[in-house]
């Protein structure tokens, strides 16, 4: 019984985690279709783009309880927060952009023994 409730919870954290990192990328995606993007230039709309679905690849392998999502994940929030530094006189860089990563971060990382 206790395994059941066990695997309950993990699941439980995984959909909030997964629902909330789902929704995070979406903004990214949105994003590049705006003219400030554009006004950038075409390779960060293409960056956005393809991180976000990097984010989206990740979030399928985090609920799939696969490791190798987790690493994907934290390496393409790594990128992001250097190409968001790098562009810092267009668009300026906060701390509050790490905040829901580390949310996410932090909920999968609980859960990362679990995974194979």
């Amino acid at each position: 019984m206790e395994i059941n409730e066990q695997s309950f919870s993990t699941r439980v954290f995984l959909l909030l985690a997964c629902f909330i990192g789902f929704f995070g990328s979406l903004y990214p995606i949105l994003f590049s279709f705006t003219e400030v993007a554009y006004m950038i230039g075409p390779r960060y709309t293409t960056f956005l783009k393809i991180s976000s679905l990097l984010l989206w690849v990740s979030f399928i392998a985090i609920w799939k309880m696969k490791k190798w999502g987790v690493f994907l994940y934290t390496s393409v929030i790594i990128a992001i927060q250097i190409v968001e530094i790098l562009y810092n006189d267009i668009i300026p860089w906060s701390y509050s952009s790490l905040i829901l990563p580390i949310i996410v971060i932090l909920i999968i990382g609980f859960q990362f023994k679990k995974m194979s």
